[in-house]
């Protein structure tokens, strides 16, 4: 008598390279790679979470088994486009003579904020504008002058990105077109010379980057808080000497009108994420200049804006990707010395608002009056003014005693 013995089949090897794609309608095409798919099957799972709640439990969950090398999903039914979403993706593969038998799971997750229709994304800059453009009013009273805004930071960072943000939110106007160049990261450094945006009575300067805060670069830095500094002018010119002709026209350009008014600080989450040792180095050295500037007299007004959050978001690994983003921004407010530090997304030409973003960059905008109202960048120039005034009727008086002897 013989007995057959129950041949195991071989756990089938995992997937490899899974990713995922969001298209605008919240869809998502899942992809992944695999030897001689033919023979086997796809098992897809899809959890959807709601970052506003513990994320225990998902609020929608999907299921697909199929053959190829991917899928196309319909968008969550149980979140509403405004709500921000973190989205899980687990795989596995058989084989279709062995379903039971399955390969180890390989995951990908990505998140994003809520959008709104461009309707709903208007009414909601206005209603932000509303409450935002009274402390311009009061500020340009007050100075008799629109408020002026250094936009500071590093290359490719996202400052000439975030300028243009700023208009659309201020112009509640997402299909406006690029006020300042933007182009691809690349090697080679983009604003050349200072641009100024002007937007709903204020001057939103768009500085040449400053890659690092060497003797060279930190001494242009500062010549961006001290002084005045004119539309086109080069980071080269900068840091001149005075005895230099461009020095010379720079101290007269200087002694006529005072600094700009406050800065916004422009740090990518990415770069953050990827050199965070080095950002801190860099941003903690521009956080001291800021607050000693013009030589140690003035506190110099500026606040944070933490650019990229959509990219950081949808790259996110942790458990909890909008909890992780709060932590990261609590270590940049360590780095920079300020609570003031916002994580905006730059609306590009034609994106959809977001409720979390409009929010924060009125926010930023906010912040960014009261304390350039609550400081004077111009005190030490106003000092020298002062004192000339009083030497010049000091000279005069004693050039009329003389004549009159």
């Amino acid at each position: 008598m013989t007995t057959s013995m129950k041949v195991e089949s071989p756990t089938p090897a995992a997937p490899a390279s899974l990713t995922m794609q969001v298209r605008s309608d919240r869809s998502l095409v899942v992809k992944w790679e695999y030897a001689e798919p033919a023979a086997y099957t796809f098992h897809v799972k899809v959890e959807y979470y709601d970052p506003a709640g513990p994320m225990i439990e998902p609020v929608e969950t999907k299921s697909q088994s199929c053959q190829g090398l991917a899928v196309h999903l319909k968008a969550c039914t149980m979140l509403a486009d405004s709500a921000a979403c973190t989205v899980k993706v687990s795989l596995q593969a058989s084989k279709q003579d062995a379903p039971h038998v399955l390969s180890e799971v390989v995951r990908a997750q990505t998140s994003w904020d809520g959008e709104m229709s461009a309707d709903d994304s208007a009414c909601d800059l206005e209603k932000h504008r509303q409450k935002f453009l009274p402390q311009l009013v009061e500020f340009r009273e007050s100075r008799g002058c629109n408020l002026k805004v250094l936009v500071v930071g590093g290359q490719h960072h996202g400052k000439s990105a975030f300028v243009n943000h700023l208009y659309r939110c201020l112009e509640k106007n997402l299909d406006s077109d690029d006020q300042v160049e933007m182009a691809p990261a690349s090697a080679e450094e983009n604003t050349q010379e200072v641009l100024t945006v002007k937007a709903e009575g204020m001057s939103l300067m768009d500085t040449p980057a400053i890659p690092n805060m060497s003797n060279e670069m930190a001494d242009a830095f500062r010549s961006l808080l001290n002084k005045s500094i004119g539309e086109g002018t080069r980071r080269r010119d900068l840091a001149n000497p005075p005895w230099s002709i461009s020095g010379i026209v720079r101290w007269v350009l200087n002694f006529l009108w005072n600094p700009a008014h406050a800065a916004v600080l422009v740090v990518s989450l990415l770069h953050w994420r990827d050199q965070k040792e080095e950002m801190q180095t860099y941003l903690s050295a521009m956080a001291r200049d800021l607050k000693n500037a013009s030589g140690g007299t003035v506190t110099f007004p500026f606040v944070v804006a933490a650019t990229h959050r959509d990219s950081f978001l949808r790259d996110s690994k942790a458990v909890h990707p909008h909890e992780e983003l709060v932590e990261v921004l609590d270590t940049i407010k360590r780095a920079t010395n300020t609570n003031h530090v916002f994580a905006v997304t730059n609306y590009n030409k034609g994106y959809r608002g977001s409720l979390d973003v409009n929010q924060e960059t009125f926010s930023l905008l906010s912040q960014l009056v009261t304390l350039a109202s609550r400081r004077d960048t111009g005190v030490p120039m106003n000092h020298l003014r002062y004192f000339l005034a009083v030497l010049s009727v000091v000279i005069l008086a004693i050039a009329m005693i003389r004549a009159c002897l």
